[in-house]
């Protein structure tokens, strides 16, 4: 493991988490458990290796969310605090991209289902409960 990966890895424990045995610099979001119980996937993390070593982790079931960098703003010199400001937009405008992709794959998916799908008129839960469907549908 290298030495950013390392740093990473503290910088997640420092804030109360417990970080992943295993750290992938892809560049891709990786889930993990922040509490040491492999069931529990609510902790995840990206992070980029290449360049300047950044990245971001966080608790989805807390709310938290933490930047991180291999390199002080400060200590960085103009050209490599530039590059890096826009390698990060970079990233987030391709973040952002692939989610409005996967949006729209499921509202697609949704649609069809939805389409597909028969009004429901009887249904054993339905007549258990005493209900009406109200315009529900039912698939398969």
């Amino acid at each position: 493991m290298s030495d950013h990966t390392e740093a990473f890895k503290l910088a997640i424990a420092t804030t109360g988490l417990t970080p992943p045995e295993n750290i992938i610099d892809d560049g891709v979001v990786h889930r993990f458990s922040t509490n040491g119980k492999p069931a529990h996937k609510n902790g995840w993390y990206i992070l980029h290796g290449d360049g300047i070593a950044a990245g971001a982790f966080g608790d989805w079931r807390e709310g938290f969310t933490q930047n991180w960098c291999s390199k002080s703003d400060t200590s960085m010199t103009e050209a490599e605090r530039v590059a890096h400001r826009e390698r990060v937009k970079a990233m987030q405008l391709q973040r952002e991209d692939e989610l409005a992709q996967r949006q729209q794959l499921a509202a697609a998916d949704a649609l069809k289902r939805l389409t597909v799908a028969t009004p429901c008129t009887q249904h054993d839960y339905l007549t258990r409960k005493g209900i009406q469907p109200h315009g529900a549908r039912i698939e398969g």
